[in-house]
């Protein structure tokens, strides 16, 4: 990892960690504690953790004390990049066209990227997120394993939501999680385009990154 590539890295992820500590506050006042049973939350607080790691330990490297990251630095950057890529791309192609009701999907698009914690959560943080780490930091070597290890999140997350959704513990929060409203046919088709659509973001971002 060159210096210039470690000072522009760790720059964005001083952003990002400033940007999502706005973030959470803006949710906490909107939502209290429920703000905690929302992926997008708990992705973006893992990804302001990452971010901050990543910080505490560029600092060696710009002294020229160390080489490049810590491996588990890089392994837990890639794992939160990958999950606030999923809460990105999920926004575009699923929420917004399944919430938007009787409105333009475009408004509700503009809604769910803009609107108060989810201009940080929802588009700001993981578009600074996927930059970092595809353009500015060192990739990690690929191998099969490591797609599944970023896909880990989003499955605990999955196996923690939906027993509440079926115990009617909890509503949701997203359309797809909703299992008590929606066919067994319908629950089975999102049980495996998810996970799915997180593994090949996983590919995706690795392969991004090594082409650089």
């Amino acid at each position: 990892m060159n210096k210039r590539n470690t000072l522009l890295s760790m720059t964005i992820n001083a952003v990002i960690v400033i940007l999502e500590a706005v973030a959470i506050v803006l949710s906490y006042r909107e939502m209290k504690t429920g703000m905690f049973v929302y992926y997008t939350v708990l992705s973006n607080i893992f990804l302001a953790v990452s971010s901050l790691l990543v910080c505490i330990f560029s600092v060696p490297v710009l002294q020229g004390k160390k080489d490049t990251l810590p491996a588990f630095v890089s392994r837990v950057k890639y794992m939160a990049t990958c999950v606030v890529t999923v809460t990105f791309l999920v926004v575009l192609f699923i929420l917004a066209p399944t919430t938007a009701g009787e409105n333009p999907i475009w408004k509700n698009l503009l809604y769910l990227l803009l609107h108060g914690s989810m201009l940080y959560m929802h588009f700001i943080c993981p578009v600074l997120a996927i930059l970092s780490y595809t353009a500015f930091e060192k990739p990690l070597p690929y191998n099969r394993r490591l797609p599944l290890f970023a896909i880990i999140f989003t499955l605990l997350y999955a196996a923690v939501l939906i027993p509440l959704n079926i115990a009617e513990k909890v509503r949701g929060p997203y359309p797809f999680l909703m299992v008590r409203e929606q066919s067994i046919l319908a629950s089975f088709f999102w049980a495996v385009a998810i996970p799915g659509f997180a593994y090949l973001i996983a590919v995706g971002i690795n392969l991004a990154s090594k082409r650089r």
